[in-house]
C-alpha cells in the first residue's frame, strides 16, 4: 500500500533516506571556501606588507616618504567606510562609527609619515570585509607586482 504524501516536507519527515543530501560534505565545503578566502586575504596582505616595506620606518628623507603611503591610507579608509560600513562620503565626518582619517599634514617627519601611514593601512585592512579587501587590492595590484 502506498502512502499518500502531503508534499515534499511531509516526505522528508517520513523518510530517513536523504540520498543526495550530504549535509556533512556541504558543511565541509563551506569551511573549505572560508579557508580559501582567508588564505587569499593572507596572500594579499603579504603583498601589501612587502610593498609597504619599501618605505622605511626610520627614514630621514622625504624622498622615501612619498604619496603612495598617503594615497593607500586614504583609499583603505574609503573602501572600508563605503563597502563595510555602508556610509556615503557625506556621512564620514558626522557619523561617529566612521573611522577617523590619518591627517598627514600633522606628521612632521618622513619617519612619522611612513610609520603611521603603514600602520593605518594595515589597521584598515584588518577591519575590512572580503569585498572591500578585494576591491582595495585590485585598485593597487599594479603596485604590488
Amino acid at each position: 500500500m502506498k502512502k499518500k504524501l502531503k508534499g515534499f516536507s511531509q516526505y522528508i519527515k517520513e523518510s530517513n533516506d536523504f540520498g543526495s543530501i550530504d549535509v556533512e560534505n556541504i558543511n565541509e565545503s563551506l569551511e573549505n571556501i572560508e579557508q580559501i578566502d582567508e588564505s587569499m586575504a593572507d596572500e594579499q596582505k603579504k603583498k601589501i606588507v612587502k610593498f609597504l616595506d619599501k618605505f622605511p620606518n626610520n627614514t630621514q628623507s622625504w624622498a622615501e616618504a612619498t604619496d603612495e603611503v598617503r594615497d593607500m591610507a586614504r583609499e583603505a579608509r574609503e573602501f572600508h567606510t563605503e563597502l563595510d560600513l555602508d556610509m556615503l562620503h557625506d556621512e564620514w565626518e558626522t557619523n561617529p562609527k566612521a573611522p577617523q582619517p590619518l591627517d598627514f599634514r600633522k606628521l612632521k617627519s618622513p619617519s612619522d609619515w611612513n610609520t603611521e601611514g603603514k600602520a593605518y593601512i594595515l589597521n584598515m585592512w584588518d577591519k575590512m570585509g572580503d569585498r572591500a579587501k578585494d576591491e582595495f587590492f585590485d585598485s593597487f595590484k599594479e603596485w604590488f607586482k
